[in-house]
């Protein structure tokens, strides 16, 4: 199984990204299938991408009879611009590292990674505002309580996963998910650099109680967002006043208006990006030219995706 580019690029611990920044670039990395590995399964997932992110959206919302139909073609139009602008990025972006693979990797370049693609997010909204505005509006109040009712329950499974637990049985799944993330891509870790993994999670700053409320501010303002649209129904906002809408609710998501929340993000980031570089310092010969080997392969399979156009 190959490794998620995005664990390459410095998550020691999962849900280290702001969860609607998530959500934002699900449409983005889900499409751009790098959570399984092998060149057919990729490819399988990539073109299935439509039908998958219909099911984990509807999943949310519900969606009635009249708006399937919209969603789903919206999400066919969104797979034809990942595949012309978004795969070809992403090409390059593995290009940049398989030069490095071999040598040492700077905290910089690691933290270049992530920003380029929240890069991505504008012009994906954008391509995709035309169809927002017109199945936004329609959503019911059920389907708006459906939403809050599926953020209620995951937020639940996320505390029991991340609060509940002792300090020690954290920090425990942060290393294991760090070992698990380090071996898909070098391979065989040696007992230093596990240990090496478990120093850095414990150092990186995570706090769970304000990750979650950045998970719930997040939230509440998806529902502010969604609820202001629904509410012009009677006089329905121009194709322009939804992109301003949605480009505001994106940057929010991305950049917190918390100072405090904005500054927790920030050294986290900053951390991870360091701690990926160190690591990559502690790498052998052998694990350096596994990891070369795993990008090659995405390398390959990107290429293939690109050129299979309709």
């Amino acid at each position: 199984m190959h490794v998620s580019i995005i664990r390459v690029l410095g998550r020691l611990e999962p849900k280290n990204w702001p969860p609607g920044a998530t959500k934002l670039c699900l449409a983005l990395s889900l499409s751009l299938g790098l959570f399984l590995g092998g060149c057919s399964v990729l490819q399988s997932l990539f073109e299935n991408s439509p039908q998958l992110l219909f099911w984990w959206i509807d999943g949310f919302v519900d969606f009635d009879g009249a708006q399937t139909p919209k969603v789903k073609a919206a999400l066919n139009a969104l797979q034809a611009q990942v595949r012309q602008k978004e795969l070809p990025f992403l090409l390059e972006q593995v290009k940049t590292f398989e030069a490095v693979a071999q040598g040492d990797l700077s905290p910089d370049l690691t933290c270049q990674a992530l920003p380029s693609l929240f890069s991505r997010v504008p012009p994906l909204l954008h391509a995709l505002t035309p169809a927002l505005t017109e199945i936004l509006p329609t959503l019911s109040e059920t389907q708006i309580k459906h939403i809050r009712k599926r953020f209620e329950d995951k937020n639940k499974e996320w505390s029991e996963e991340w609060i509940k637990p002792q300090a020690n049985k954290v920090l425990d799944q942060q290393m294991d998910k760090g070992i698990e993330q380090a071996q898909d891509l070098y391979g065989k870790l040696s007992s230093e650099q596990k240990l090496l993994i478990r120093a850095s999670a414990k150092a990186s700053g995570y706090n769970a109680q304000t990750s979650l409320a950045i998970r719930l501010e997040h939230q509440s303002l998806t529902l502010s967002t969604l609820n202001q649209i629904r509410e012009t129904r009677e006089k329905p906002l121009t194709q322009d006043e939804v992109e301003e809408l949605l480009q505001s609710w994106a940057q929010k998501l991305m950049h917190s208006s918390n100072p405090e929340f904005r500054t927790y993000q920030d050294n986290r980031a900053s951390f991870n990006c360091l701690a990926v570089s160190q690591f990559h310092a502690s790498t052998s010969a052998e694990q350096r030219l596994n990891a070369l080997k795993q990008l090659k392969r995405y390398e390959k399979d990107l290429v293939e995706l690109i050129a299979n156009k309709p």
